[in-house]
């Protein structure tokens, strides 16, 4: 009985994906294998492409300067191993055993630092084991943990593994926290949901929405700091920070004697209301405190410490003090006499009263010597770009600057002393994790580009002996085949947009009417860097791989291209406009030249790309042939209100109370009326933003009766996660990219068609397999293999 109902449905099912459908919500649940609609060859190839891997330099190099830790490692059961940089020989890292019974759960854990020449380790805390130190074997790679006799919460490491930087508690407070550890006070991550892209990210000091490191933590109650010698057990209390603390970075020397911590106190005053710290954030983007009045700026202060002479400097340099500028990065060099800090200039947004302290728009640099005297100040366009560089020092004279310019994550020397600037890295793409040796002057670095997978590199100082030492993505490089050429655009303000058109390798250039998608990153504020990635939400590899090109053009609001470029998108009313009005522009011009043609264009991105995606078919809703919005914001007043409201507000120039009708413009929801385009939907069930504004973008195009399908992924959030989701997701877009750019307008309107093992129900969003079907076969085949290449 059971074979007959299954033959049956196997039946449906192919009478079923026959018919033609105008709109469709499916449901994907997390654990689900994904689904198989292209060819075998192409689904090899998928995931292939989508079993890529992003390798970084996760630990400085080791004391007798041969060794370095990497994490993201293809090769390894942990997905960390260590790499010496002399043979390029590789020892992966066991993952660490414990007893089934064990309820181990750390609540606060360091860097990981060299704790001898042979093990590699980090200090945990659990409120009910203590602390307890990860140590890592490198001859080896075995993985042990131990306890160590300290009763406080650690936040940091010196690099020497001597010292911590600890939060202290009375044993009482400790037992309470134990008793009930919601309780637990402590400064949490600065960090907010992310897209399945792990990427270099610039630190950023709005806690609702930055992607910072490890370092950003921000102070809910008063805590007490100090510092815990790890070799006496002696503790060296240092201040107490007051509530509603950002510790924006911190630091130590090389040898742990000194230590310096930047933070912006915000002692709210009257007049804030409920005194949320968000509220600040609001009204500094919307230009509405004077910077006497603004505490991001008066409170904006940097403490140094010395531990070996008890010369402790609490406001040793104040914002107030200065030219108006903040600091937000510090490093020491390596004989702990100086130390170099980064500055942002607030931007002065077009229209607004006052500066704006979380969204700067310039970075310079200082030296000063250990007592705070001014040695040098460096500014120089190449390291002009806020929130998106990391600092190094090489020697006690030298910096290394990893830092984003245009379309490259590069990296650039300077010699303090001399002066000599130059720029080292010597191929396009994006050099990050960058770290130097101690004797033979030389750096190793993580670098990929649009035809180059990550891998770990070596070169000298000079830029000069350049080798690769790792082939991770090895296999992978061969596979991608894509061609890269510039394009430039000139948008009818006369300014000049350039970028690049990554197609299917053998392609020509120019090319000829061929089907293109023009991409935009998240953000806004963030870079757009080459770089490889084969994810739906960063199609740049995955797309050209499978016969479409993409378009990759920077619009205003960007990191990388100057102060005006990026204050553009958030002076006057400029946010979805400009940004979208240029895109429409370069498409257009990509038409006119040939390249391309109206039936043949498409457009797609995620989170704010994906705004730019539904925005831009609600405002051009005759320019683009197909969509593919993803991760998306569409209620823009919902967001000021429940979401990421300082930035929203730093974009809008207002409230929703204060621009009704231009918050209701600028949102895709309330124009979704005007959608003509057929509307492909990626949404995740836990996003951060409501995956309920997806449904309802999705019945107003219904009702219009054009074609959209929306997609949604249980227990995913901002982007997909999951791999068997990406999995599935590629398919999805590359179908409906080839369905509706192919430039035939007899298949246009047609939906789909998936695999007859696989059935929508009408009038339901159940996806429904059929196991006893003669279509399974292939499809427990592709299974296999696809869980070979991951």
């Amino acid at each position: 009985m059971r074979k007959r109902i299954g033959l049956i449905l196997a039946l449906l099912a192919v009478l079923f994906t026959t018919m033609p459908a105008a709109a469709e919500i499916v449901n994907v649940p997390y654990y689900e294998e994904p689904e198989f609609l292209l060819d075998d060859e192409e689904l090899l190839k998928l995931a292939q492409l989508q079993a890529n891997t992003y390798p970084g330099v996760g630990t400085t190099i080791s004391p007798d300067d041969t060794t370095v830790l990497i994490g993201n490692y293809r090769y390894s059961d942990t997905g960390s191993a260590f790499l010496n940089v002399v043979d390029g020989s590789i020892v992966p890292v066991q993952p660490l055993q414990l007893p089934e019974d064990s309820e181990f759960f750390p609540i606060a854990a360091t860097e990981m630092v060299w704790l001898d020449n042979d093990h590699v380790g980090q200090v945990l805390y659990d409120l009910f084991m203590g602390g307890m130190v990860l140590s890592i074997e490198r001859s080896t790679g075995a993985t042990n943990l131990y306890p160590v006799n300290m009763p406080f919460i650690p936040l940091s490491i010196s690099p020497n593994a001597s010292s911590l930087l600890v939060v202290t508690f009375e044993q009482a407070e400790l037992e309470v926290m134990r008793q009930t550890p919601d309780s637990v006070k402590l400064p949490f991550s600065v960090e907010a949901p992310k897209t399945t892209m792990e990427r270099v990210k610039p630190k950023d000091r709005v806690a609702y929405y930055a992607h910072t490191d490890s370092r950003g933590r921000m102070s809910e109650e008063t805590l007490d700091l100090a510092v815990f010698d790890l070799n006496t057990g002696s503790l060296t209390p240092l201040y107490s920070v007051p509530d509603h603390t950002l510790l924006y970075d911190y630091a130590w020397s090389k040898d742990g004697s000194k230590l310096a911590l930047i933070r912006d106190s915000v002692i709210l005053g009257e007049g804030f209301g409920e005194k949320r710290l968000v509220d600040i954030m609001t009204q500094d983007a919307l230009g509405g405190l004077s910077p006497k009045d603004n505490p991001l700026f008066t409170q904006n202060v940097l403490d140094t410490f010395d531990l070996t002479t008890g010369n402790f400097k609490p406001e040793a340099w104040r914002a107030v003090d200065g030219d108006g500028r903040v600091v937000r990065d510090i490093e020491w060099s390596t004989d702990g006499q100086r130390y170099i800090v980064r500055l942002e200039r607030p931007a002065r947004i077009a229209g607004r009263p006052n500066p704006t302290y979380i969204f700067p728009d310039m970075a310079s640099y200082e030296f000063h010597s250990v007592d705070g005297t001014l040695l040098r100040e460096l500014y120089t366009p190449e390291l002009q770009t806020p929130d998106a560089s990391a600092i190094k020092f090489l020697s006690p004279d030298e910096v290394l600057f990893n830092t984003v310019t245009g379309t490259n994550q590069a990296l650039y020397y300077f010699n303090q002393g001399s002066g000599e600037f130059r720029k080292i890295s010597t191929m396009d793409g994006t050099y990050f994790g960058a770290i130097s040796t101690n004797l033979t002057q030389q750096l190793i670095f993580s670098y990929m580009s649009f035809s180059q997978p990550a891998d770990i590199y070596r070169m000298n100082w000079n830029g000069q002996a350049l080798s690769r030492l790792t082939w991770g993505n090895g296999e992978l490089e061969k596979l991608n085949n894509v061609r890269v050429d510039s394009v430039s655009f000139t948008v009818n303000s006369g300014a000049q947009r350039n970028g690049f058109l990554i197609q299917p390798g053998g392609a020509e250039f120019p090319p000829k009417d061929v089907p293109i998608v023009f991409w935009q990153e998240g953000g806004p504020r963030s870079t757009m860097t080459q770089f490889f990635a084969a994810n739906t939400e960063n199609p740049y590899n995955l797309l050209p791989n499978f016969g479409i090109a993409v378009l990759y053009v920077p619009l205003p609001g960007r990191l990388g291209f100057g102060p005006e470029f990026l204050n553009a998108l958030a002076d006057n009313d400029n946010f979805g406009k400009i940004d979208i009005d240029e895109g429409a522009e370069i498409v257009g011009q990509a038409i006119s030249r040939g390249w391309t043609s109206q039936s043949k264009i498409g457009v797609t991105g995620c989170s704010y790309g994906g705004y730019f995606s539904a925005q831009s078919i609600t405002r051009h809703p005759t320019r683009y042939a197909a969509a593919n919005p993803q991760c998306t914001l569409l209620n823009n007043a919902n967001e000021f209100h429940f979401g990421l409201g300082p930035l929203i507000a730093y974009l809008e120039g207002g409230s929703p109370m204060d621009k009704p009708a231009e918050y209701a413009e600028d949102s895709p929801l309330n124009r979704a009326d005007r959608v003509r385009t057929p509307t492909l939907l990626f949404h995740g069930e836990f996003d951060f933003l409501p995956v309920k504004y997806a449904v309802d973008f999705h019945d107003q195009i219904e009702i219009q009766k054009h074609r959209v399908k929306l997609v949604t992924y249980e227990l995913e959030g901002h982007g997909l996660s999951e791999p068997a989701n990406q999995f599935r997701a590629a398919q999805e877009q590359i179908l409906w990219f080839r369905q509706y750019l192919s430039g035939n307008p007899s298949v246009a309107g047609e939906p789909v068609v998936a695999d007859a093992a696989t059935m929508t129900v009408p009038e339901t969003t159940n996806v429904i397999v059929f196991e006893e079907t003669t279509t399974v076969a292939p499809s427990f085949q592709l299974s296999k293999n696809w869980i070979a290449a991951q």
